[in-house]
């Protein structure tokens, strides 16, 4: 699915964990009264719960990847230092 945001692209993930964060503090906060069975608020918050896990394995790939990157960068470094 692509969808296309305001954010720019080093951007998208603070504002998305902003938008997060205020998400989760209206849940705990109470904030319900405006989700009714079957309204977008419903089908939202249910679309949530399937792109959250995608988002999940998504950020653990991603944070892997940029481990691994770091991690022949730092070698590489290491290797020009010895020449």
């Amino acid at each position: 699915m692509s969808f296309n945001t305001p954010n720019m692209s080093y951007c998208a993930a603070e504002n998305t964990k902003r938008a997060v964060v205020q998400l989760i503090e209206l849940i705990h906060g109470g904030h319900k009264d405006d989700v009714e069975r079957g309204g977008y608020e419903w089908r939202a918050i249910h679309d949530l719960v399937g792109l959250t896990e995608e988002l999940s394995n998504a950020l653990e790939d991603l944070c892997s990847d940029l481990e691994k990157r770091e991690e022949y960068e730092t070698d590489d470094w290491y290797d020009e230092d010895k020449r």
